[in-house]
């Protein structure tokens, strides 16, 4: 009896490799900055600054876990760094104490009296020797200044002015593919930038897939992907980023790491600084 082969089914097409926000150890050390950061906004007593240091100590702890294999393990080691900065000066504010009205200064006021020196007598006229001939004066030998250290790699500075608050987190304004602006709030606890309904609608972003993130009141929200042109902020511009579509719930659209990630990001009392490399100096010139 003759066997009778049955064709394998087709395989199905491997799907488009999007871009996912996925929970991990680094997205979890942000939310808790984000949230030691919001608590020093208000912070008055000692015990508001130490709740501030044991939010920061908590995203150390995670960003520590991080692994190496992982794309963000070099902004974590950064982020180390910064929120270490931020436990100094918790730990300034919760133990300093002012002085006491007191205690009050005591200084001691010597006067001195100036001496008023003699009056001078006039010299005598010079002496005129007309067999002496007199001495020509020569033009001094120029003599090159010292060479100064050489500035290598200057650090490049973006400023932009904070328009307003939500919370104590900063709103600036983004312009999205050369023209079109748009508020955004700087989210240093968001992976990825997350536009509105409407800025997604009049921007002509076409969803071309889905993926899943964490908000701030749920875990694994899936939201609509698709790419804008450009996003530029005072001078610092990325191309072809992918945003997340949200819901008619979300007003103003979040401005994530896939934006600043590559700049040291320093949040100020009216504006928000984007920094490059650090200063190096050529000590050998």
């Amino acid at each position: 009896m003759a066997s009778i082969s049955i064709p394998s089914p087709l395989a199905a097409p491997e799907p488009t490799n999007l871009p996912e926000i996925e929970p991990n150890f680094f997205e979890l050390g942000l939310d808790k900055a984000v949230g030691a950061l919001s608590i020093s906004q208000s912070a008055q007593s000692p015990d508001d600054w130490q709740l501030v240091i044991s939010q920061y100590q908590e995203a150390i702890a995670l960003m520590k876990k991080v692994s190496q294999q992982s794309p963000r393990y070099a902004i974590a080691r950064t982020k180390i760094g910064e929120y270490q900065q931020q436990i100094q000066y918790a730990q300034q504010k919760a133990f300093f104490n002012p002085p006491t009205a007191a205690v009050v200064e005591r200084r001691v006021v010597v006067l001195v009296p100036k001496l008023v020196p003699p009056p001078l007598k006039p010299l005598p006229p010079p002496i005129i020797d007309p067999n002496i001939k007199p001495i020509k004066k020569t033009a001094p030998i120029p003599v090159e200044p010292e060479a100064k250290p050489q500035l290598l790699h200057q650090q490049e500075v973006y400023t932009v002015p904070i328009k307003r608050r939500i919370g104590g987190t900063p709103i600036i304004e983004v312009t999205f593919n050369g023209n079109r602006q748009f508020e955004m709030i700087v989210d240093t606890g968001a992976s990825g930038t997350v536009i509105t309904q409407s800025m997604a609608n009049a921007l002509e972003v076409v969803p071309i897939g889905k993926a899943k993130a964490n908000t701030a009141s749920s875990k694994a929200v899936e939201f609509p992907i698709g790419y804008v042109d450009s996003m530029a902020v005072a001078g610092v511009t990325v191309d072809k980023v992918a945003v997340a579509i949200a819901g008619s719930e979300l007003e103003t659209g979040l401005l994530g790491h896939d934006f600043f990630g590559d700049y040291e990001l320093t949040i100020k009392r009216n504006v928000v600084e984007f920094r490059t490399i650090a200063e190096e100096w050529d000590r050998e010139q």
